[in-house]
């Protein structure tokens, strides 16, 4: 009986294992980056896209605050999301923006969700950063041919 019993734990930890490698695969190959920061802000794991994105490697970001991918004119945006985040609140679709090691600033939609451990308590978060870049770019044209047609009928009334 034991020896079925070890057999079968065997098998749910191989399962859980197998789990694991499925959800670390989908992580780091995520098309979007995607960091996990501690509670108190610092970067503690990231996928290959954000090395990709933002032009630092893993060695360079993890450890460092969050906020050395943010431009110093969004820090206290990311403050006050890292506190939503720690009071417990999910924080999704929130435009903010993203600073690259060349510093080229990047407008991104970020989407926060809380890693919690067994106890319910907060490990890390979890932050998707959606590039809209082109979104973005695509509004100010609209915006700029909403002026002109506007000056144009302003000059003709």
């Amino acid at each position: 009986m034991t020896n079925k019993m070890n057999q079968s734990e065997i098998a749910e930890r191989n399962l859980a294992e197998e789990d694991l490698r499925r959800m670390s695969k989908v992580f780091m190959d995520a098309a979007d980056p995607i960091l996990i920061e501690d509670p108190d802000g610092r970067v503690i794991d990231m996928n290959d896209e954000a090395e990709r994105s933002y032009g630092w490697s893993r060695d360079e970001l993890i450890g460092q605050p969050i906020k050395t991918i943010v431009p110093p004119e969004r820090h206290d945006q990311a403050d006050d999301i890292l506190m939503r985040c720690k009071a417990g609140e999910e924080v999704r679709n929130i435009e903010g923006l993203r600073w690259t090691k060349q510093e080229k600033i990047i407008p991104v939609l970020l989407t926060l969700s809380l890693l919690k451990d067994e106890a319910g308590q907060i490990m890390g978060v979890a932050t998707l950063a959606k590039d809209i870049s082109e979104q973005k770019r695509v509004e100010a044209e609209l915006q700029n041919h909403r002026d002109h047609l506007e000056e144009q009928i302003k000059e003709r009334t």
